[in-house]
């Protein structure tokens, strides 16, 4: 099984996903459904209101038909994040006098997720009350006017749901002649609101035009003007007019609710700064994600910066004309609206002032400047330049003892960044913790230095206390110089575990030292590229003698050998739940993931319990000695509205996805 891919994040945009798992599917849009049939069988199957009362079949004649699905077993996720996205529009439709019905379609329990949910601490979220109930509870809670399939009318749900295509949430339009108009509705919603009715490819196509043509003869006059508006304001209500501006001009997409965007606002605020004390030419302008105005009056009153009006609808043609998918966002404009720089958060938040005024080729040349300064480092490379500072030459071990750095010169040493509050951390270190005594125990010039991520020192103290190696000073990062900053930006670590191999002398031998060591454990010191590719080649070799499929009595499918199919190669066993990776016994119909250890370990039990096996019980049945080929990626995460985390809570700042918490 695959490690779900929940939230993914980058320096400037935060795209936020639930696990919807996309799936091909017979009816999609443009088919056609028997809607009466399906959603008045008769009996107890028919619609019903939230109350739990039936409703006549002529609620839906000649209406548009908004198909939800989604679990009412799982409030929290329904009521609190998917439905708050989009029912605003829809209300505003119905207000407008659209014929649009919105029939929520409960989703079966699905107990592969409720354990997903469960082993990460989120167990509390889930319903466990008999479905009627669940179902009865939760229908109360939707918007007015809103309907439901009961959880009696199994083939309504079966139909419906697979239109939907997803796993966990759905929304399709369906037209009163039963024709599905798109399968897309909540991402529809979310880039028109209740400008896309009647939902139609037509329709969008017509709603587009007007922004293409901007993208494509852009002006500040027409991006940041309307008809009922010339002019930007500042914090204090003051009015600027649009044509006083003068370029560079950010148009920076943010709100008060996204972390990132509230740890990136303090470095671009003082970037405008600096650049205005200097005399520089150098605005922004806010457009706000903000959820309600006074949210936007509060986020803006922090800002030093001219802003669009909270609610005003040129923000959506600036989104659209750039593509705005996630934040924080900022693009950068010249006089004449012409993009100067779109990926600017990345930018600054690199360079900072020194990146003015933020054109290609000043970036290019900043980057040129930073790589050669990098090489030069790196050919000058020693512990002392990484670990060592003016005020400290030395780590600690548990004792607060000072353990010098010129000490470790000559051994292999472990950079390990870590945190307790990150789970993938709490379940890698004993692993590590199993190498480094075995390495210990060889007698191998060997040294792992802790690099803290925790909120605290007494976070840090106990963790600590559970490793064996040396430490990096929690207090160094009070100091002039913040050495776990340092480290963490020249090794561009993006997420934790992470484990850093350096050599004798000091230079970077292996940057993704935390995967050497799972897959290969203690027989790759001094876990040097060159030694993995050694072990590579061995245990791919090793695997092309094994048998190609087999049968085990944990699972009613056959199982083939092959390479998974995850971009990582690493993957849960079903089995045992221990992180594997490369290869695996898998079955093609359903994902199931075995490590060939334990396949190995259930054939030797069969084999002991069967004193006489009969031919046609045989565990292994060996077709061919190759492998197949690298099969292609199957899991794609759908984008979708929760604020939430599948995976466990980690620090603000940060994101735990799968078998890592990464930097937002």
């Amino acid at each position: 099984m695959p490690s779900a891919e929940h939230l993914s994040m980058s320096s400037s945009r935060i795209v936020i996903a639930i696990l919807t798992m996309e799936k091909e599917a017979e009816t999609g849009a443009g088919s056609n459904l028997p809607l009466k049939d399906l959603l008045f069988p008769g009996g107890d199957g028919d619609l019903v209101d939230s109350e739990g009362a039936k409703v006549d079949n002529s609620v839906i004649e000649g209406k548009t038909l908004g198909i939800l699905v989604g679990p009412a077993w799982w409030k929290p996720l329904m009521l609190t994040h998917v439905i708050p996205s989009f029912a605003d529009a829809i209300k505003e439709m119905i207000d407008q006098g659209k014929p649009l019905k919105i029939i929520y379609v409960p989703l079966k329990r699905d107990e592969e997720l409720i354990e997903q949910l469960t082993d990460n601490g989120r167990g509390s979220e889930i319903d466990t009350t008999p479905d009627e109930e669940s179902f009865s509870s939760f229908i109360k809670s939707l918007p007015s006017g809103w309907l439901a399939v009961p959880g009696g009318n199994t083939a309504a749900i079966d139909k419906l749901t697979e239109v939907t295509y997803s796993r966990v949430v759905g929304l399709a339009f369906v037209g009163a002649d039963g024709k599905v108009i798109t399968t897309d509705g909540r991402e529809v919603l979310m880039e028109w609101g209740a400008e896309a009715f009647p939902f139609t490819e037509e329709h969008l196509k017509e709603l587009e035009k007007p922004f293409i043509a901007l993208k494509e003869n852009p002006s500040l006059k027409g991006l940041l003007e309307t008809e009922e508006r010339d002019h930007v304001i500042k914090n204090d209500g003051t009015q600027v007019k649009v044509s006083s501006l003068r370029g560079p001009i950010g148009i920076y997409f943010s709100a008060h609710w996204c972390p990132p965007c509230r740890n990136f606002t303090p470095i671009l605020a003082k970037v405008y700064k600096q650049l205005k004390d200097e005399g520089k030419h150098f605005e922004i302008v806010f457009v706000s994600w903000d959820r309600s105005a006074e949210d936007f009056k509060e986020y803006f009153g922090q800002m030093p910066w001219l802003a669009i009006p909270f609610g005003d609808k040129g923000k959506k043609a600036l989104e659209k004309v750039y593509s705005v998918e996630g934040i924080p966002n900022l693009v950068i404009l010249d006089s004449d609206g012409k993009v100067q720089q779109d990926d600017a958060v990345a930018v600054i938040s690199e360079f900072k002032a020194e990146a003015y005024p933020f054109t290609n080729e000043k970036v290019e040349e900043l980057q040129a400047k930073a790589e050669a300064e990098k090489e030069a480092l790196l050919a000058n490379q020693t512990l002392e330049s990484l670990l060592a500072t003016e005020e400290r030459d030395y780590v600690v071990d548990h004792e607060n003892n000072e353990v010098k750095v010129s000490s470790l010169v000559g051994k292999t040493v472990g950079l390990y960044f870590s945190a307790h509050w990150c789970p993938p951390c709490r379940s890698f270190t004993p692993k590590l913790v199993q190498i480094y005594n075995e390495l210990k125990e060889q007698g191998k010039p060997f040294e792992i230095i802790f690099i803290s991520s925790d909120r605290d020192e007494e976070a840090f103290t106990t963790y600590y206390s559970e490793m064996p190696w040396l430490a990096l000073p929690y207090n160094d990062r009070n100091n002039n110089v913040n050495t776990k900053q340092k480290l963490g930006e020249y090794f561009k670590v993006k997420g934790i575990p992470c484990l850093i191999i350096l050599g004798p002398d000091g230079k970077t031998v292996n940057q993704e030292g935390r995967y050497t060591v799972e897959k290969f454990g203690a027989k790759a010191f001094p876990f040097v590229k060159k030694e993995e590719e050694n072990l590579l080649k061995k245990w791919d070799d090793d695997v092309q003698k094994r048998p190609v499929e087999v049968t085990i009595p944990d699972h009613e499918h056959p199982l083939r050998l092959m390479r998974v199919p995850y971009k990582t190669e690493s993957y849960h066993c079903d089995i045992c739940n221990a992180s594997a990776s490369r290869w695996a016994y898998r079955c093609d119909d359903c994902g199931y993931d075995v490590e060939v250890k334990c396949i190995d370990k259930i054939l030797a039990e069969t084999q002991a319990e069967s004193a006489t096996p009969k031919a046609e019980d045989s565990e292994v049945k060996a077709e061919s000695t190759a492998a197949p080929e690298d099969a292609e990626q199957t899991t794609k995460a759908e984008d979708a509205g929760a604020n939430g985390n599948a995976h466990g809570q980690g620090k603000e700042g940060w994101i735990c996805e799968g078998d890592v918490c990464r930097k937002e």
